[in-house]
């Protein structure tokens, strides 16, 4: 569904562009304290999961904080110029939204298995 599944450029939302940073951020991850490789409780197969990072307190990971706030903001703007406002999947839209994020370095080979987060009203994937 092109309404509900949506992609977004990150240097056409109106917030900082965290590619310029690509480098840095790809760094900062696999630095991480709390990267497991293949953890056996994740989806992560073949590659490595932080812990949950908070992006608004870092320095190297602010500018996607910024973006993927900015990709929610839009999100809800067109499900709900498409008509969605009353939608049940619209039921936990709020503009006050916390962020949960968390990062997965997949090498040649590795891979995500499908997989839902029961406590997310909206589920992203940004491939650094």
């Amino acid at each position: 569904n092109d309404v509900l599944v949506q992609a977004f450029d990150a240097g056409s939302l109106p917030a900082p562009d965290p590619r310029p940073g690509r480098d840095v951020i790809v760094r900062r991850l696999a630095s991480d304290p709390s990267l497991v490789r293949s953890p056996v409780s994740k989806s992560t197969r073949d590659g490595g999961q932080t812990g949950e990072l908070y992006l608004h307190r870092e320095p190297e990971l602010a500018a996607l904080d910024r973006c993927f706030r900015a990709a929610v903001a839009a999100w809800v703007g067109r499900v709900v110029a498409a008509g969605f406002a009353d939608d049940p999947v619209m039921a936990g839209a709020s503009t006050g939204f916390s962020l949960r994020a968390w990062g997965t370095l997949l090498p040649a080979g590795g891979r995500q298995l499908p997989h839902q987060h029961p406590l997310g009203w909206l589920s992203a994937v940004y491939y650094v």
